[in-house]
C-alpha cells in the first residue's frame, strides 16, 4: 500500500491506496483513520479496484477541518479530494461517521460517484430520538485523549479490549479453553496476534483524532440525513451488522433502502461495526458485487 497527501483548500489530507481500476473511496468511522481499512483494501485491490481510504479531515494524520467539522463540510473536502487526486468519478463506502459524510458527499455531487455503500448509518428517524440520544450519549472521546498520569492509555486498551470481547459474546467464538486466564495468567492471554494488531490501529487512532470530533459527532447526530437520502440518485447498497450489541440507530438498513429510488438494504452475519477488521472477506465480496454490477 503507498501513503500519500492530497492538498485540499481546507488543508492536507492523507490517505493510503492500493490497486489499479476503477477507483473506491473508503471512509472510516470516528475516530478511527484509514488504517482500519488495511485489511480491507488488499481484498479489494486484488479485483482490479484502485482503493483509496481517507483519513477524514481531523482524524489519523489529516489536517483538523478549519471551520470546526460539520457534516457539509466534511463532505465537501471529499469532493476536493477527488479533484486533488483527479479523479472524475468513483465508488465510495463509508462506515458510521463516514457513512454520514459519503452519504452528504453523494447528495451533494452525484454526478462524482458511480455508486454509494453505507455500513450503520446512523439514521435518527424523529426529535424525540435525536433528543434520547443528546441526552443518553454524552461525547467521551475526548477526556480519553490525555491525562496527566498517562492512565488515559489503560482506559483506551480497555476500551478497544471491549470491542474484542463484545465480538466474542456475539459470534460465541471465545478462545479456546486452552486460552482462558488461569490465576497466574493475565487477561491478555485472550489475545492473538490479529488482536494485538487491532488493539494497536484502535490506540493509535484515537491518540491522533483532534479536538474536533466532538463536533463531528454532534454533527452526524443532529444532521438531517432522511431528506438527504430521499435526495441520493445513484445506487445505493446499506450494509448493517447483526449485532445486539451495535446501537439501534445503525441497525436501520430497510428505513434507509426505503428512503433512496435506488436503495438496496443486506444484513452481514457475525459483524459488528469492525467488520471491516474482523470480517474484511466477507465484506470485501460484498463490496465488490454491488461494484460490479455499477461500473464507472
Amino acid at each position: 500500500m503507498n501513503r500519500g497527501y492530497a492538498n485540499t483548500p481546507e488543508g492536507q489530507v492523507h490517505f493510503i491506496e492500493a490497486g489499479v481500476g476503477d477507483p473506491v473511496l473508503l471512509l472510516h468511522k470516528g475516530p478511527r483513520s484509514s488504517r482500519m481499512y488495511t485489511k480491507l483494501i488488499p481484498f479489494l485491490a486484488r479485483e482490479g479496484y484502485r482503493v483509496i481510504a481517507l483519513d477524514m479531515l481531523g482524524y489519523g494524520n489529516s489536517d483538523p477541518p478549519p471551520n470546526g467539522g460539520s457534516v457539509s463540510e466534511l463532505a465537501h473536502n471529499v469532493i476536493n479530494v477527488l479533484d486533488a487526486l483527479r479523479i472524475s468519478r468513483s465508488h465510495i463506502f463509508g462506515i458510521h461517521t463516514g457513512a454520514g459524510i459519503a452519504t452528504e458527499a453523494a447528495a451533494e455531487a452525484p454526478s462524482r460517484f458511480g455508486s454509494l455503500m453505507l455500513f450503520g448509518l446512523p439514521l435518527i428517524e424523529s426529535a424525540s430520538e435525536r433528543e434520547q440520544y443528546f441526552t443518553g450519549q454524552p461525547q467521551v472521546w475526548l477526556p480519553l485523549l490525555s491525562s496527566a498520569d498517562g492512565s488515559h492509555l489503560t482506559k483506551l486498551w480497555m476500551r478497544a479490549y471491549s470491542d474484542i470481547v463484545r465480538l466474542w459474546l456475539h459470534t460465541a467464538a471465545a478462545p479456546s479453553p486452552a486460552l482462558h486466564p488461569t490465576s497466574n495468567r493475565p487477561v491478555h492471554a485472550f489475545l492473538s496476534s490479529e488482536h494485538l494488531d487491532f488493539l494497536d490501529r484502535w490506540i493509535l487512532d484515537f491518540m491522533q483524532a483532534k479536538a474536533t470530533v466532538d463536533t463531528v459527532s454532534s454533527s452526524i447526530f443532529r444532521h438531517d440525513f432522511r431528506s438527504r437520502l430521499a435526495s441520493i440518485s445513484v445506487p445505493t447498497l446499506h450494509i448493517q451488522p447483526d449485532s445486539p450489541y451495535d446501537a439501534p440507530l445503525l441497525t436501520k438498513g430497510v428505513s434507509v433502502a426505503k428512503l433512496i429510488r435506488n436503495g438496496e438494504s443486506i444484513t452481514l452475519a457475525n459483524s459488528d461495526d469492525n467488520a471491516v477488521e474482523f470480517r474484511p472477506a466477507e465484506l470485501a465480496d460484498v463490496v465488490i458485487q454491488f461494484v460490479r454490477r455499477h461500473p464507472l
